[in-house]
């Protein structure tokens, strides 16, 4: 058997096998927003949570709340922007693995007061339930004062969990 018909033989064979072979390809909708859970911000405000002698922190601080305890979810994405009054921003995003049905999550936001103006902190939660991705969203708008030199930006992430799902 020569070369080229061997290797029409297996282009043949493949193409059949291809098309017999059931498609396994998984549609994913576009985020729904949720009315079972909610996220809402409870603090923004400066401080000098570091100690550094500048009012130069953000303490952040919001809760997830999960209304319908029927919905089975172990994943919870969460995106937290800080966006300043030029326009730039900080992220911080992380997965909380597990269900649950009251979160509280504190964020510190060390040495990014350095402009004056109106802060946002918004906060977009995401869950995949299934083929589907259920979000809620909120945010604050606050003024802190400026002033120092605040050295570099960091975050520190604190989570309570106050009623643990069985």
């Amino acid at each position: 058997m020569n070369r080229s018909l061997r290797f029409a033989m297996i282009g043949a064979i493949f193409l059949i096998v291809l098309m017999i072979a059931p498609a396994h390809a998984a549609s994913v909708s576009d985020p729904i927003e949720a009315d079972w859970y909610q996220v809402r911000v409870t603090q923004a405000q400066y401080l000098d949570i570091d100690n550094d002698g500048f009012q130069d922190d953000i303490l952040t601080a919001f809760d997830i709340t999960v209304s319908d305890t029927a919905v089975s979810f172990m994943t919870t994405y969460v995106y937290c922007y800080l966006i300043l009054p030029s326009g730039s921003a900080y992220l911080v995003s992380f997965g909380i693995i597990g269900q649950y049905q009251h979160l509280a999550i504190t964020l510190s936001w060390y040495n990014t007061v350095t402009e004056s103006g109106w802060y946002t902190f918004i906060v977009y939660t995401e869950i995949p339930v299934g083929q589907y991705r259920y979000y809620s969203t909120h945010s604050v708008t606050f003024d802190p004062p400026t002033g120092g030199d605040p050295g570099p930006p960091v975050v520190g992430i604190d989570i309570t969990n106050s009623t643990q799902s069985s």
